[in-house]
């Protein structure tokens, strides 16, 4: 996992010095954004995009779960942009996206004892974690606003399918896609654009 998110840096990075160029002048290259409704739920997360070609762009988000599934998440993705009047990561675009995260399992909570040969008690508590793979598509809306059109505003709506890679049925799979594999998504994110 850490050589897929060392993969996506070098990407956006690349992104940023060979690409970042070709964009117009007046339009920020990049947006590093939020989405505020999530600290509610307290899942804090950031995004970030860059700008590569007039209608492309690349980023990724990192979002930490706590609570139930306790884990981080990360989602690459990539934008096409379909205005010729606004480059991107300004108009109307649809998005394709990659997920992988690391999750606790809620049945580890489960506390079991067991007594040894010698009558010591041994605790078999374990704290067992699992990969989640997905991915998802959608489109949206980014537009900037302010004196400088640094403030960024942008609305999703997409499907996505996010499932844990282990074998088998069984209850934590089940709980997982109801906490966290519905198949739809709304967000609202704002942030700031340079």
């Amino acid at each position: 996992m850490k050589n897929l998110i060392v993969l996506i840096l070098a990407v956006t990075i690349s992104g940023i010095s060979v690409f970042g160029q070709s964009t117009r002048a007046n339009t920020p290259k990049a947006v590093i954004s939020t989405r505020p409704l999530s600290m509610l739920f307290k899942q804090p997360n950031i995004k970030l995009e860059v700008a590569t070609k007039n209608s492309l762009s690349f980023g990724g988000e990192a979002t930490y779960f706590t609570g139930v599934y306790e884990g981080f998440k990360v989602d690459p993705f990539v934008r096409f942009y379909t205005s010729n009047k606004k480059t991107s990561p300004e108009g109307f675009y649809f998005q394709g996206k990659f997920s992988v995260g690391n999750h606790k399992s809620e049945l580890t909570d489960i506390v079991d004892e067991i007594e040894d040969q010698t009558g010591n008690v041994i605790d078999t508590n374990t704290d067992e974690r699992f990969l989640a793979l997905g991915g998802g598509f959608g489109m949206g809306h980014q537009f900037f606003a302010g004196s400088e059109n640094n403030f960024s505003i942008d609305l999703f709506l997409g499907l996505k399918r996010y499932k844990p890679t282990q074998n088998g049925i069984n209850i934590d799979k089940a709980v997982f896609g109801v906490t966290r594999g519905w198949p739809t998504e709304f967000k609202f994110s704002l942030g700031y654009a340079f």
